[in-house]
């Protein structure tokens, strides 16, 4: 049997398909096709199902491809055994065309996403750097006005000397005088290779996505002081507090960009002025560690924190805000550490949220 809109699919007559199986029409179809149709008419012959429904892809000779829903069903006799199979058959092309869209526009968005949480990372290495270089030039501009200033005592004790007019309370002076400058110059070239080695050493984690032994309190510490020069232009303090070491496995870089993001998010949008407190506590817990981030800012309404982890949700829409921040520390913490992160209670004012970072273990370690 067959009807006519079966005949027009397979771009034929209807008295060409009479007596004649799909078998006969191999040109007209595919090879996966072919096979989901031998397949089904196997499980209904041999009783395993009493339906089958795959889907075939079709064309009519001339160029016009089509995709059926085929539901194959056995007519059974009265001694029980199958006289022959009924094919339904939908037309589901159109559908089937909109799903291959929906799964590019999909894919699309998640290379879109991809590159925008990419570019958040560069944003935020960017700004750490741009702190440091400010931090930097403190101790190095004070440095240069220490060693012009030795010169010059330099060269007034040697135009002394050599016009013979140099007393002994002089070079005495000059001597004190070069032992304190020699003594501020160093305490400030110190400064200054401190703040590059924890430049260096928080940057090139950012940067990294290996996991490392590494102590969270003290790099936590250092978080805090490369983005001391953020803080300090909102008047924000940010206080680490732990009580002992805590050893941690992990990407110290995740662990920079979600700190990170979540001292930003404080400052653009918890301090208007007057500064404030930003603490983060660290302990240990069965297995794993928890973080507490708190800020003593203007808080939030409970409509924000149901949606704060929602990508490209801001409050700052049209003043610089991409939205993004807070969902990167989310993606972070749950798909790159299998971690938690709540919103908390904070008493007063203020933002809280409570973190929960698992410890790797052995196996995954040897795996990852």
């Amino acid at each position: 049997m067959a009807n006519r809109a079966a005949a027009k699919t397979l771009g034929v007559s209807v008295e060409d398909m009479i007596g004649k199986t799909m078998e006969d029409f191999k040109e007209r179809t595919d090879d996966e096709s072919l096979k989901a149709m031998r397949d089904a008419e196997e499980k209904l012959f041999s009783g395993q199902n009493d339906s089958e429904v795959y889907m075939v892809w079709l064309n009519d000779g001339s160029g016009n491809a089509f995709v059926h829903s085929v539901k194959k069903i056995p007519i059974i006799n009265e001694d029980g055994t199958i006289d022959y199979l009924l094919s339904v058959a939908s037309d589901v092309t159109e559908l089937q065309n909109k799903n291959e869209a929906l799964k590019q526009s999909l894919e699309n968005l998640k290379k879109a996403r991809g590159q925008l949480l990419e570019q958040e990372k560069w944003a935020a290495i960017g700004a750490f750097v741009a702190g440091i270089a400010h931090d930097v030039n403190s101790p190095l501009g004070s440095s240069i006005t220490i060693t012009s200033h030795a010169k010059r005592m330099l060269e007034t004790s040697k135009v002394a000397l050599e016009s013979g007019t140099l007393k002994r309370s002089q070079l005495l002076e000059f001597y004190d005088d070069m032992e304190e400058s020699i003594s501020m110059l160093e305490n400030h070239l110190e400064h200054a290779a401190g703040l590059i080695q924890n430049f260096k050493s928080v940057s090139v984690h950012q940067i990294s996505e290996v996991d490392e032994e590494f102590d969270l309190c003290e790099y936590l510490s250092r978080i805090a002081l490369g983005m001391k020069y953020e803080c300090k232009l909102k008047g924000v303090l940010v206080t680490v507090s732990c009580k002992d070491v805590i050893p941690f496995k992990g990407a110290p870089g995740f662990i920079s960009q979600i700190m990170t993001n979540l001292i930003n998010n404080s400052l653009i949008h918890g301090y208007d002025e007057g500064g404030g407190v930003i603490d983060i506590a660290t302990r240990e817990l069965a297995g794993g560690v928890e973080i507490i981030y708190q800020d003593d800012g203007k808080g939030m309404s409970q409509e924000i924190a149901d949606k704060i982890f929602t990508p490209f949700f801001t409050t700052k829409q049209g003043e610089g805000g991409s939205g993004l921040g807070m969902h990167i520390v989310h993606t972070l913490v749950t798909e790159k550490f299998g971690g938690t992160i709540e919103v908390g209670p904070n008493a007063g004012k203020g933002v809280r949220f409570n973190i929960f970072l698992p410890k790797i273990k052995e196996e995954d370690s040897i795996n990852a």
